[in-house]
Order: structure tokens, then sequence, then C-alpha cells
């Protein structure tokens, strides 16, 4: 089980535990990639085509070859840098997460656990059930249902779980409640 009790952030109270830190599952990352990769083959396959048949000179099959593979290299980068810079504090005192929106905006949400009226998750695939990951859903009394939405978390439904067991505490309790183990979670029944 990690201990999260080294990870410093800005506005971080001194009385404030890390209790679990999160970044987009791998498998996602994995999923994500291979979805540009894929997509650079086949339309490289279908412009190596084209140039066989003759509709195109040996120079311009160079220069879409190299135009792809610097479309593919940036997308790969981006998606790389945006799961890197997406992540998710639990804290003794509140959830936080962070996110990027397109390639200069970001956010940071942060919800006292107090606040929180609900947390569930969503798997959306076969894929996402098998790697055990998913979306955590964090309802609040006066938020909306897109603002609350934490994407590609690795063991989305033990953290629920673990979430709902936090908010179960007194506050004086929290700071004394263990890290995140997902292992425990999954073996859990009540």
């Amino acid at each position: 089980m990690p201990n999260w009790s080294h990870i410093q952030f800005e506005g971080k109270h001194v009385d404030e535990k890390v209790l679990h830190f999160a970044w987009p599952a791998k498998a996602q990352t994995v999923l994500e990639v291979s979805k540009i990769v894929i997509a650079l083959l086949v339309i490289e396959l279908i412009v190596f085509a084209i140039f066989l048949s003759g509709l195109i000179s040996w120079w311009i099959l160079a220069s879409i070859m190299i135009g792809l593979f610097v479309i593919a290299g940036i997308s790969i980068l981006y998606k790389l840098y945006r799961i890197k810079n997406n992540f998710l504090y639990v804290t003794s005192k509140r959830i936080m997460f962070h996110g990027i929106n397109g390639l200069f905006g970001d956010h940071m949400r942060k919800i006292t656990l107090d606040n929180i009226r609900n947390v569930d998750y969503r798997t959306e695939s076969l894929f996402w059930r098998i790697f055990w990951y998913g979306t955590l859903v964090v309802q609040t009394a006066n938020d909306t249902w897109w603002d609350n939405h934490i994407w590609h978390i690795k063991d989305a439904r033990m953290l629920t779980h673990y979430i709902d067991k936090l908010m179960s505490l007194w506050t004086e309790e929290r700071k004394d409640f263990n890290e995140f183990d997902a292992s425990y979670f999954k073996n859990w029944k009540n």
C-alpha cells in the first residue's frame, strides 16, 4: 500500500492527510495511444496503395508519410501530456481533481467531503471492466452533472466504497484513516 504523506500541493492544510492519489488508468493511456497508431497505419497503407497504383509520385508519398508521422507524434505527445496532468487527490478533508482543457486551459476542482451527497462510478465498456477503471461520479447538492465526473480512474468502483466509508467518519477520525488499498475493497462486503 503506497504512502502519500510526502505529497505536497498548493493550498494543502497543515492537518490534511493525502489518502489517495491517482492518474488515469495505464490501460486507458495505451488505448488512447493505440487508436492514434492504428489510424496512422491505416491511412499510410491507403496512401501507399495509391502510390503503388501510380496516381502519386515518390516525393508526394514521402511528404504525406512525413506529415502523417508529425501529426501522429504531436497527437501522441498531447495525449501523454493531458494524461500526465489529469490527476485526483483524496485527502482527509476533500476530493480534488485537476484536468486539462485544450492546449493551455486547466482546472482544479475541490469538493469537501462534507459537501458530497453521493459517490458513484460508471464503466462504459468491457475493456474498462477488464482493467478495473471507470468514471468516478461525485454528486454535491448544487453542482451540475458534467462538473463532477472524473474520467478513467483506476479502481473507480472500490474508490467509491472508500470515499463512502471516509464520508461516514467524523472529521477527527478521517485523518487517522488508512490510505486507499484496492485489494482490501475488492474483498469488502459491507
